[in-house]
């Protein structure tokens, strides 16, 4: 299984991309040009960020582990292990540069993780992580210390430290803003300039993380259908005091 969800990193200038490895990674191709291969042996990829001097980092999710489990939402137990973790490539090296992020795993029929799920960086150049969860907001507790993390966005500090910026987690759990099931998972994080801002998409809502680290509601959407067709996209913009 685990060599299964192996994945490797596709770069098609200008888009980064991350491909299955379903197919040969050297016959891909796409209308604008070859696709190159940049990265391999990523434990479930996700976010990619591309800092000033050019690196590429990715978010690996990681593979879980067997060290303890929580109820999962949707019937299944997750269960928690260190192997998350952000790869660097530059000049064609690849390094992971952090590693033991905390990682989820399903031990249901389909094989979903949860970690490490997207990259970002704030005004002074610090590295940010969004981090799953996707459960109810009271089993984290169960993971002890080192499940801590799940459910918040974290600024990485070194190679094996981290800390909490905001947790989204404790905020879905105190306040529901979508009043359904209470659930958290964080997927993207991007800075505004000022605060951070932080999509939960389990919770349904995007949430304002500020520097002294309180979570507020920034918006929730409802729960309906949404067509494909109907997805948009947009620009953050900030004034800052």
């Amino acid at each position: 299984m685990r060599n299964a969800m192996r994945r490797t990193l596709l770069v098609a200038l200008p888009a980064v991309l991350i491909a299955g490895a379903a197919a040969p990674a050297a016959a891909a191709t796409s209308q604008s040009g070859r696709l190159t291969v940049v990265a391999r042996n990523l434990d479930n990829p996700r976010g990619v960020v591309i800092d000033r001097a050019g690196t590429v980092f990715v978010a690996e999710a990681g593979l879980g582990g067997d060290d303890v489990c929580i109820p999962g939402t949707f019937g299944t137990d997750l269960c928690y292990g260190a192997t998350g973790a952000i790869t660097a490539v530059r000049y064609g090296r690849q390094k992971r540069v952090v590693t033991g992020l905390p990682s989820l795993r399903s031990t249901g029929a389909g094989f979903s993780v949860y970690g490490a799920h997207d990259l970002a960086f704030d005004r002074a150049g610090k590295m940010l992580v969004a981090m799953g969860f996707s459960t109810a907001p009271e089993y984290r507790d169960l993971l002890g210390p080192a499940g801590a993390a799940m459910g918040t966005v974290l600024e990485i500090q070194g190679p094996s430290r981290w800390r909490i910026l905001g947790d989204l987690n404790a905020h879905e759990g105190a306040n529901n803003p979508d009043g359904v099931i209470p659930e958290s998972q964080p997927y993207a994080v991007v800075s505004d300039g000022c605060d951070l801002l932080a999509l939960d998409a389990a919770g349904n809502d995007v949430l304002r993380i500020r520097p002294g680290g309180s979570v507020t509601t920034e918006h929730v959407w409802p729960e309906e259908q949404v067509p494909e067709a109907a997805r948009t996209s947009g620009v953050v913009t900030a004034d800052c005091d």
